[in-house]
């Protein structure tokens, strides 16, 4: 982690895994530890925290319950203001599953030492500066992405609505398309590196994450070509569809 200091919160009994959060964090960072869900609630109420630390056999079955709570309190926040959330627990195959598919949430299997929690910690706050520097808002009106643009990033809506629209062989633009928050958009361009099909624009205030395209092709180039294949004949159908959408 860098010199910044941090604030943490830690719902625990359990001595070791206290023990490893003190040697980690207190000299550098804020920690504070609550002794129950009502507790913790308080000190959300009157505190910012960069990062809830949740164990999950000291709250049981309402860990879920209170991670959805957290992140519901924060759904209006931009994503550089939003707390990231550490669980920890037994059996991973179990329980990781129910938490990757959250925003900013990450899983730590017990036992762990101190520089598997350090991993963790750290790969945290470096995915919440990454959100922050590739987060961009856009005002009612604000065009995302023309069509036939070059730049070939793809953007992750956080909040918001978009219309997608496409011009016909007449020239006129036609709407063929909704993208509201939670959806991608911008994805062919992403896959198959070809100027843009359409263009986006945004009807709300909308907050996106932009995914840049080098990260992809980092991760294709070293896939067999019938997978490149795939990813490619995938996007050009769909950009068939659009074509197709904007002529009816």
């Amino acid at each position: 982690m860098d010199k910044l200091t941090y604030a943490f919160m830690a719902l625990t009994e359990d001595f070791e895994v206290s023990d490893a959060l003190d040697q980690v964090l207190k000299k550098e960072h804020k920690l504070i530890y609550s002794s129950s869900l009502s507790d913790a609630r308080v000190k959300i109420e009157n505190q910012k925290f960069d990062c809830i630390i949740v164990d999950l056999e000291f709250i049981g079955k309402k860990t879920l319950e209170f991670v959805l709570e957290v992140k519901d309190r924060e759904r209006f926040k931009s994503a550089k203001d939003k707390t990231a959330i550490l669980v920890v627990g037994g059996d991973a195959q179990t329980y990781a599953q129910e938490y990757i598919v959250l925003d900013n949430v990450i899983y730590l299997e017990k036992p762990f030492d101190d520089d598997e929690l350090k991993a963790k910690l750290s790969f945290i706050k470096s995915n919440t500066k990454k959100i922050e520097k590739n987060t961009r808002n856009l005002s009612p009106g604000e065009v995302l992405i023309d069509e036939g643009g070059k730049n070939h990033d793809m953007f992750w809506v956080i909040s918001g609505t978009l219309t997608v629209y496409k011009t016909n062989t007449k020239g006129e633009e036609k709407e063929i398309g909704k993208i509201v928050t939670g959806e991608l958009v911008g994805e062919m361009s992403f896959l198959d590196n070809l100027p843009r099909s359409a263009s986006v624009k945004a009807d709300t205030d909308c907050e996106v994450l932009c995914i840049p395209n080098r990260n992809l092709m980092s991760i294709l180039d070293s896939q067999p070509r019938w997978f490149q294949s795939i990813v490619k004949t995938l996007s050009k159908r769909l950009r068939e569809v659009n074509d197709q959408l904007a002529k009816n």
